[in-house]
């Protein structure tokens, strides 16, 4: 019967089929709009995660650099305070041997 309908009436055909692909190809187009739309989206959060995670490296080399200043700072004190002992140790020695 469509042998028949094809040979009497090709652009009856055409336009039948054309008339039938048309919803399909809106949905495709609209599907692909949608797509579209959500990878700018992702797009757009992952470049948000990318300078928070780019700040946070930032803040976390500060506080690094902070905790090594204030553990150099202790050290170097230690130290002094350690040759402070000493010295007292030694004078109170030398004081010990002279009044005793």
């Amino acid at each position: 019967m469509l042998g028949n309908l094809a040979k009497t009436n090709p652009f009856g055909v055409i336009l039948t089929g054309a008339t039938l692909l048309i919803p399909v190809i809106s949905k495709l187009v609209g599907k692909h709009r949608e797509l579209n739309e959500e990878l700018e989206e992702q797009n757009s959060l992952q470049k948000e995660i990318d300078e928070a995670t780019k700040n946070s490296t930032k803040e976390l080399m500060q506080e690094q650099m902070h905790i090594n200043n204030t553990v150099s700072k202790i050290i170097s004190y230690n130290e002094g305070n350690t040759k402070r002992k000493d010295l007292l140790k030694k004078i109170t020695r030398g004081i010990s041997q002279i009044f005793w």
